[in-house]
């Protein structure tokens, strides 16, 4: 089986960003080692289980988030929630795609199961952690944090860039029909 130029280069990529991750993490400690190492997590979920890295990259930018107090550095610690965010909406979407293809197989009466039966417990358990509701949210909290360093009186375009990728996450939990929410957070953007 040869590969695609496209595949060879995924697998490429990802050889890469493991490396750097590995070199990263045996390094010694320098400014934004953490959200660099969550950085590369982000990027190689782009190119590699996705299911995996994207909650690798998500609990690096957590962790990176206590080198930013926002009192101290706001604009890091902004920048962080926001890669946060996109990296919850990312793991949702994907989440989302695996559900969507569950049910048609589902409704097909197979039940789905991975090529190799050593896999079948870590599917298992991976199908019982799919949950893009709860990432669709953790997105939009993130997101909500942001707006507080961020907002339509020091950053009119940042602040509507953010209203806008909120806007989206809280359409994609109305349309799984899984969840009602509400909108506490909608702000006149006329009173500033």
């Amino acid at each position: 089986m040869t590969l695609s130029e496209e595949d060879l280069n995924k697998k490429q990529a990802a050889e890469y960003y493991k490396q750097k991750i590995h070199i990263s993490e045996s390094s010694d400690p320098y400014p934004d080692k953490k959200r660099i190492i969550a950085d590369l997590y982000f990027l190689l979920a782009g190119v590699e289980t996705s299911l995996i890295n994207y909650p690798k990259a998500i609990e690096a930018y957590r962790v990176a988030l206590t080198d930013y107090p926002p009192p101290r550095y706001p604009m890091e610690h902004t920048i962080t929630q926001l890669r946060l965010a996109q990296t919850y909406e990312r793991l949702a979407t994907v989440e989302t795609k695996i559900l969507r293809s569950i049910e048609k197989v589902n409704a097909a009466g197979i039940e789905p199961t991975p090529v190799n039966p050593k896999d079948n417990e870590r599917w298992l358990e991976m199908k019982e952690n799919i949950n893009p509701v709860d990432n669709l949210k953790q997105a939009i909290e993130a997101y909500e944090v942001a707006t507080l360093i961020k907002n339509p009186r020091t950053d009119p375009l940042d602040y509507a860039e953010i209203q806008h990728n909120m806007g989206i996450c809280y359409f994609r939990l109305l349309s799984t029909g899984r969840t009602s929410i509400k909108c506490n957070n909608i702000i006149d953007p006329w009173i500033y």
